[in-house]
């Protein structure tokens, strides 16, 4: 048996294409991570020469998204807002624009007064690089913004700022108070489990398409620019995808 100078780009290869087609891709990626750096300290020592590192083009570990709520876990954690309060008041209209309108945290956070049309049923949100776009609002969400703007968030801003969602003091919302302001309406509503704001956005997205909405509708909702993103960030089993897509599409 040779040493290490008898290891070919071929080996290397075969090696790869075993661990990708035995293994998870986490699992492959570590295993490749591990060859690059043994082969990295060979060349180093001088014992390993004219031999391209192996890369890892074509393979990503899947994205990990969280897992959505059912409708009626939805409606539970909805309902476990502590109305006797007014920043109960304010969670629930955070929970709103989360599962209602399908906005990422910072997106919520940075609504605006102004952004809330009242008598379109609709937001006006800038998500990712500056990109403006109009976002429906259900009719169960609109009564809970109204309540929640129409004098208990003025009462605790006075005047300080402009954004619609506040603090327990006033200031405006921070992403790390929204998060656990959610964990709260979580463990109330007997929820056993974390559930992240991002969480209730992908079961707005989930509950769409198992509605019936078309991707390219949900893709807009949500912000996205390409529709590869909207199809990888719903999950759904795709075989329902297609089938919902046979029946809809005219030349289908």
């Amino acid at each position: 048996m040779g040493g290490w100078d008898a290891l070919s780009r071929a080996d290397l290869h075969r090696l790869m294409d075993h661990w990708v087609q035995g293994w998870a891709a986490a699992s492959a990626l570590r295993k490749m991570s591990a060859l690059r750096g043994l082969l990295k300290l060979l060349m180093k020592e001088g014992r390993l020469k004219g031999l391209d590192l192996p890369g890892a083009e074509g393979l990503r570990t899947p994205r990990a998204l969280p897992k959505s709520l059912s409708q009626a876990e939805m409606a539970r954690l909805l309902a476990a807002a502590d109305l006797s309060r007014p920043i109960g008041l304010r969670d629930r209209a955070l929970a709103e624009l989360l599962y209602g309108a399908g906005l990422r945290i910072s997106e919520a956070c940075g609504v605006t007064v102004e952004a809330f049309d009242a008598s379109e049923g609709a937001l006006r949100i800038q998500g990712k690089r500056g990109k403006v776009r109009w976002t429906p609002l259900p009719q169960r969400t609109l009564p809970w913004l109204d309540r929640w703007s129409g004098g208990p968030r003025d009462e605790l801003v006075k005047g300080r700022h402009a954004f619609l969602l506040a603090g327990a003091r006033g200031g405006p919302l921070t992403t790390a108070s929204a998060a656990q302001a959610l964990q709260r309406m979580a463990d109330r509503a007997g929820l056993e489990r974390k559930v992240s704001p991002h969480a209730l956005r992908h079961s707005y997205a989930v509950h769409l398409l198992e509605g019936g909405a078309d991707l390219r509708a949900v893709q807009e909702l949500l912000g996205h620019e390409s529709i590869d993103t909207t199809q990888v960030y719903t999950q759904m089993d795709m075989t329902e995808v297609q089938r919902r897509y046979l029946q809809s599409h005219p030349r289908a």
